[in-house]
């Protein structure tokens, strides 16, 4: 972009108009005047566009933020939930292993145990009960 600026000066005032260069500094400074006031707004109309263009680009980076965000959290919320019922579940199995019954048939008392006792215990309604005459 500098070089065009300095390119087009130099072919406008050096070869067009034919001035030669100038040894006085302040004639210099003139010249970077005018570059700087050329390349100033273009510069920063660019930067501004860039502005907005990595603006457009965060938004979109944190959308997907976002949505990760929320896909985390109903993630940690099924896995909170696998713990806690798996773990109801297994309360359950130890408390059902642990199931100890009494029986008692015919002067004799036996202990059951988990499976067992249950299967006793549907034996025992199964079988149709005593009723008085």
């Amino acid at each position: 972009m500098f070089i065009v600026v300095f390119t087009s000066y130099i072919a406008q005032f050096y070869f067009l108009l034919d001035y030669s260069f100038s040894e006085d500094t302040a004639v210099w400074g003139q010249l970077g005047d005018y570059v700087g006031g050329l390349l100033n707004p273009i510069l920063s109309f660019i930067a501004l566009v860039l502005l907005i263009k990595s603006l457009s680009l965060q938004n979109e980076a944190n959308e997907g933020l976002r949505s990760e965000l929320k896909r985390n959290e109903k993630s940690e919320k099924l896995r909170s939930f696998e713990a806690l019922f798996f773990g109801m579940i297994n309360s359950q199995k130890e408390l059902f292993d642990a199931l100890k019954v009494e029986f008692g048939q015919h002067d004799t008392e036996f202990t059951k145990c988990s499976i067992e006792a249950v299967m006793e215990i549907e034996d025992d309604l199964a079988q149709p009960q005593w009723t008085p005459r």
